[in-house]
Parts: C-alpha cells; structure tokens; sequence
C-alpha cells in the first residue's frame, strides 16, 4: 500500500502522508529506520546502564541505612539492660553499682538521637533514591517499549 502511495502522491506527499497516518496510530512517525533504530537502541543501552548504576546505589545506601537501623537497636537495647542493672542496684542496696550503671544511661541517652537522626537521614535518603530508581525504571521500560516499535515498524 506504501509503494503505491508513493507512486500515486510522490516520494515527498507519500511521505508525509505515511508520516502523519503513523502519527495518529502512535506509530514511528519516520519509517527511515537505521537513523530511528540506533537512537533508540542507543538510548536504551544509556537507560540500562543509569538504572544499573543507580540500583548498585540503592543497595549500597539500603546496607548503609541497616547498618545504622542496627546500630541504634543496639544502643537501645544496651540502654534498657543498663537501666534495669540501676533497678537491681539500688534494690541491693549497691550505691556505686547504681551509679555507674546510671552513669552509662546517661551517655546512652546522649548517644541515641544523634543516632536516631542518622537513621531518619539514611531511611529518607533510601526512599529517595528507592522513587528515583522507580522513576528510571519505569522511563527505561517506556524507552525500550518505544526502541520495540522501531524494530517493528522501522525496519520496512
């Protein structure tokens, strides 16, 4: 139907009229394929090696943000094993005991919300990067959906 199109309008019309008839069925507008096809493959190599890079990221912030989720559990539960040697202390009768154990939930206390802050920092930097990764994702899926096309229909 092409080539008869071509011949009845002209190489120029018969372009244009392939063209815009691509355009409104949300086809490649340019059947000119070779030029088309290695823009998109090379735009959807680019993609895949962003979204690589950026999922290598994601697991290296997502290791960063458990390991200072652990640390701060740790540090709660040393403070709660600490406060209740307090407790058993001053039940004793052991002043000293007591306070030294006092003495630890104090710089505890003092430690955890540095501590907390990190962790809210790194989860809010995880979820971040987590949405960026998705939005990548999903554009690298609409630019290999897009490459699929080419190969379907540019290549006349």
């Amino acid at each position: 139907m092409k080539k008869v199109l071509y011949w009845l309008m002209g190489d120029k019309a018969g372009r244009t009229i392939v063209g815009a008839w691509n355009w409104m069925w949300g086809l490649p507008v340019e059947s000119g394929g070779k030029v088309s096809v290695a823009v998109a493959e090379e735009s959807l190599r680019s993609m895949q090696e962003s979204v690589q890079k950026l999922a290598a990221a994601v697991s290296t912030q997502v290791a960063a943000y458990q390991r200072a989720k652990t640390k701060y559990e740790e540090k709660v539960r040393e403070m709660q094993t600490v406060e209740r040697q307090v407790i058993t202390a001053k039940r004793h009768g052991n002043e000293e005991a007591a306070r030294l154990a006092m003495a630890k939930v104090i710089q505890t206390e003092q430690i955890l919300p540095q501590l907390e802050a990190q962790v809210k920092q790194a989860e809010q930097f995880v979820n971040a990067s987590k949405d960026k990764l998705n939005r990548e994702t999903d554009e690298a899926g609409s630019v290999q959906n897009r490459y699929a096309k080419y190969e379907r229909y540019g290549r006349d």
